[in-house]
């Protein structure tokens, strides 16, 4: 995912380069960045929160009956 959306803005702003306006170059920019930390801390912290959540469920479960 993250290949194709580099592919995409290198070719929007090679074929674009002189009729955009350099602060949609930026928003392009910063678009992939934000895309491309937030993927990485859903994989890295989605399994532990998940995890997390579960024990919590089952605790408030065992409490409960």
């Amino acid at each position: 995912m993250q290949k194709c959306a580099i592919c995409v803005l290198l070719v929007c702003r090679h074929i674009f380069w002189l009729s955009i306006d350099p602060d949609y170059i930026f928003l392009m920019y910063f678009a992939r960045c934000q895309l491309t930390v937030s993927i990485m801390l859903l994989l890295i912290l989605g399994p532990k929160v998940r995890i997390r959540v579960k024990v919590h469920l089952l605790a408030f479960s065992t409490i409960r009956d």
